[in-house]
């Protein structure tokens, strides 16, 4: 049975036994030691921050001190746990009022709990206050450098003020204060991450807002840092809020029975100033602002603000909320230059970063950003000095480096150039690449990527249109990829890939973390035509040819972890993820970037509680799809998805997305088509209409023969290109790459299709003066890439003969063109065919013929007749040959 623990405390318990610092005797508190040159009792532990709330309170049954001391110091001097051992439904007791200094010493205080509060000024903290003569900032009421995780959940029916820290404040000073502490239920009033309620004249610095709130109803104010925010006259001066962020939800809906309405906003709820001094400035809000209805009355920084507007300046938000930044007076909400929306590749670049120091560099800015130093690169600005600062270059970009690196470019032409990529970037991260041609791996293994964690790769990798292949990839640190981090300022564009095996813990076609852009590129094989493997020297079949991306734990089409931009880009991959709760993707694995105008192929699997999606595995936090397609012979695993796998309760939009019917799917993965409506000029012309305005995306192509029959992603370096093989009298052109080459192969005699040829000159008496199979190809012969229709022409006044007739061989029939009066024979095709150019016999010709048929029927005498046409043709040809010398000598 248990006793009464504040009898057991004080009468029974002598020797305590401390976990976490509550008694596994009789469940007090350990007291905190009192530090007499600093003036706070350091706290070290769950228990102790307890018996420092009872302490404020003036709860001398927990303490043996019966005088509540609410202007008590308190300082943190480890992470903290409000987790009591012996019950683990144990929950805080709120410190009431508090007008000492509460230094966190940036430590964190985790599990904290309310979930049955029923006051009217709810928080870790009630009330924090300074006395209204205080003028001395350093000596007002004061809480600073900690982070808070935890609940509350009200069940007031009116509650007035609820905070994640602090439920109301006056005259007060907060200062680098971080609250991940979701909110709940209840019928309340002011509601704000950090502060539901300032009534006077606080500070409010450097402080962040990452949890939820969602909400039955509010009255007034919702705020990721503070609800609402008014004046008391007791106190001078006016309230500041100043560099804050809100990265968390903020959501409420209408309860029944219940009149009013409430404003919500990312900093602050409603603002009831007037006409008197108020400064916000320096913010930004990364987060969401929802509201089930009365739409009108949420604003991305403030959902209503009346208050003189001349320190309203310099605060941001993210272009996704479809609101203005404040609401309120007509001056104020009108006014777009109070707050701006940015999107999150400017949030990404360090832009806001620049812009919230106001510019300033010299070490005493407040906002910092990892972008280019070989660090993990921040999605948007962080009050944490260990990142780098933020410099802007002439050119109008942002950096870690304050002045621009020198140049510089390699050009790769060979395997061995290729090789040396990687340690290239270990000594310069931005290093750029270009391909010069087609690479081709010898059927080596690549053991080290490039970039990494540490240092990502940040330059520009331009394939120029051009693919490395035959070889497999196999990576010493367990994770395989050609790219292992792509940073935030890196791009890897207009290149193709495949490989043959690529094999680790984790592993992708092209990247195992992507911060940057990946751009207009293919991983597997998507060539078309007959393929020649340089190694074997022999035809491959193209399904041999692809990549195949063998993961244990994650297997991406094109990357692991997508937190960057992915987009144009196509993958014909086949990933595997082999561990029973593995993850694949057609493109990514993970995605909490964007993903847009892409297409996946490529086979997928995982095994029995695995995760496979066409597009991605799994749909992360602000991830977004937009324009795609999944059209995958397979998708197998535990919980599949045509489109994705696994979708996160915050991911992003998912639009314009389409998946071939035979895929899991639904509404929420997009429309799902049948193949043969897939594989269509209409899909085409669809996906064409997306991308119509936007110089970002690549435009669709389509060619009934080429890709299975789907729609292909029509390359930016394609260009019409014209090809002439002067002595042949051929011309080609069409959209191409520009580095194509017209190559000929004449046809050998013992080829079928020549013997097809020959049939039909017999059958309308003409002969083969020429033919051939025409190919485009790169400079290694390898064939390269054209789209759309060409035009051929054959110029038939490079042939000697007449009564001309020129043959194409498609589709294992032989077809006649047309001759016009210039004696050009042309047409548009779809594919380069062969072709014959045949012309009339020659009176020998035709005699010889006849010969042959004759001597066929047994007469003698015509084998005679031969042997006489043949001296006959020669004598006349030597007499020419001696009558042009005789002359030439004349």
């Amino acid at each position: 049975m248990k006793k009464d623990i504040t009898l057991y405390y004080n009468a029974v318990c002598k020797e305590h036994s401390y976990d976490n610092g509550f008694c596994t005797k009789c469940g007090g508190y350990q007291p905190a030691d009192y530090n007499e040159s600093t003036g706070s009792y350091e706290i070290g532990n769950g228990g102790q921050m307890f018996w420092f709330a009872a302490l404020v309170n003036g709860d001398g049954e927990h303490t043996q001190i019966q005088e509540a001391k609410p202007d008590a110091h308190g300082a943190l001097v480890s992470d903290i746990s409000l987790k009591n051992p012996a019950d683990e439904n144990y929950e805080w007791k709120p410190i009431g009022e508090f007008k000492g200094i509460f230094d966190g010493q940036n430590h964190t205080i985790s599990d904290f709990s309310m979930t049955k509060v029923n006051d009217q000024s709810i928080g870790f903290f009630q009330n924090l206050m300074s006395d209204p003569n205080e003028t001395d900032e350093a000596k007002k009421a004061t809480l600073k450098n900690f982070t808070l995780n935890g609940t509350i959940v009200t069940t007031a029916e009116a509650a007035s003020a609820v905070g994640g820290v602090v439920g109301t404040t006056s005259d007060s000073v907060i200062r680098r204060v971080n609250s991940n502490v979701n909110i709940g239920s209840g019928l309340i009033y002011y509601i704000g991450g950090i502060v539901g309620e300032i009534n006077a004249a606080t500070s409010i610095e450097e402080s962040t807002y990452s949890g939820k709130i969602v909400l039955d109803y509010s009255f007034y104010g919702v705020g990721g840092i503070v609800g609402f925010v008014t004046d008391d006259d007791t106190y001078a001066g006016s309230t500041k809020i100043k560099d804050c962020a809100n990265y968390g939800l903020i959501t409420y809906y209408k309860v029944e029975n219940h009149g009013g309405r409430g404003y919500s906003g990312g900093i602050t709820g409603q603002v009831a100033l007037g006409e008197e001094d108020f400064i916000l400035s320096d913010c930004y809000n990364y987060g969401s602002v929802l509201a089930e209805e009365w739409k009108e009355i949420y604003g991305a920084i403030s959902g209503y603000c009346a208050a003189k507007k001349d320190g309203i300046k310099n605060n941001y938000y993210l272009d996704t909320l479809p609101v203005k930044g404040f609401l309120g007076e007509a001056e104020i909400a009108n006014d777009e230059e109070l707050a701006k929306a940015k999107t999150a590749e400017q949030f990404k670049s360090g832009e806001e970063a620049y812009l919230l120091n106001n510019e300033v560099t010299d070490g005493s800015q407040v906002w910092y950003q990892n972008i280019d130093n070989g660090e993990t690169p921040d999605a948007y600005p962080v009050l944490d000095d260990t990142h780098g600062t933020v410099y802007r270059w002439e050119d109008g970009t942002y950096s870690n480096y304050e002045k621009e690196p020198v140049e510089e470019t390699y050009e790769i032409r060979t395997f061995k150039e290729f090789k040396e990529i990687p340690e290239i970037v270990k000594k310069n991260n931005r290093a750029n690449f270009k391909l010069m041609n087609t690479i081709f791996g010898d059927g080596e293994t690549m053991t080290e990527s490039i970039g990494s964690a540490d240092n990502p790769y940040n330059g520009t990798f331009d394939g120029q249109g051009y693919y490395v292949y035959r070889f497999d990839i196999k990576s010493s640190d367990g994770n395989a990829a050609l790219f292992d981090t792509i940073g935030a300022r890196g791009s890897v564009k207009n290149f193709g890939a495949f490989y043959q095996n690529i094999e680790g813990e984790k592993a992708a076609g092209l990247a195992i973390v992507n911060y940057g852009l990946i751009d207009e590129c293919i991983s597997g094989s998507n060539l078309s035509g007959s393929f020649t493997d340089q190694l074997t020297k022999e035809p491959k079949n193209l399904t041999e040819t692809t990549t195949f991306v063998k993961g244990t734990s994650m297997a991406g089409g094109v990357a692991v972890e997508n937190k960057g931009v992915i987009r144009n880009t196509a993958n014909y991959a086949k990933a595997t993820a082999s561990a029973s709760d593995g993850i694949v993707g057609g493109i990514a694995v993970v995605n909490s970037g964007t993903i847009e105008n892409c297409m996946s192929i490529g086979t997928l699997s995982t095994k029995e509680n695995g995760i496979a999606g066409g597009i991605v595995g799994k749909l992360d936090k602000n991830g977004s799809i937009q324009i795609a397609y999944s059209a995958q012979t397979a998708i197998e695993g535990g919980t599949t998805g045509a489109v994705f796998g696994a979708k996160e309760e915050t991911a992003g939009a998912v639009n314009n997305t389409y998946y071939q019917d035979t895929l899991s799917g639904n509404e929420e993965q997009g429309t799902a088509k049948t193949a043969a409506e897939m594989k269509s000029n209409a899909f085409k012309e669809e996906l064409n209409t997306l991308v119509a305005g936007n110089e970002e995306l690549c435009s669709w192509t389509w060619n009934s023969t080429k890709n299975q029959g789907y729609p292909r992603i029509l390359s930016s370096l394609i260009t019409e290109v014209e090809l002439v093989n002067a002595s042949r009298g051929l011309t080609v052109k069409g959209m191409m790459h520009k580095d194509t080459k017209l190559q000929l192969n004449e046809l050998d005699k013992k080829n079928d299709i020549y013997q097809a040829f020959k049939k039909y000159a017999q059958k309308t008496d003409k002969q083969v003066l020429y033919s051939a199979e025409p190919t485009l190809v790169y400079e290694d012969g390898q064939p390269s890439a054209y789209e759309g229709n060409l035009n051929v022409k054959l110029d038939l006044s490079k042939y000697r003969g007449k009564g001309y007739k020129v043959l194409v061989y498609r589709n294992n029939q032989i077809e006649e063109l047309e001759i016009d009066k210039q004696m050009i024979a042309s047409k548009d095709v779809e594919e380069m065919v062969p072709f014959a150019v045949l012309a009339e016999k020659s009176e020998i010709s035709k005699a010889v013929d006849h010969i042959k048929d004759t001597v066929k029927t047994g007469d003698n005498s015509s084998v005679i007749l031969l042997f006489c046409i043949v001296v006959v043709a020669g004598s006349v040809a030597g007499g020419v040959i001696y009558w042009r010398k005789k002359k030439a000598k004349k």
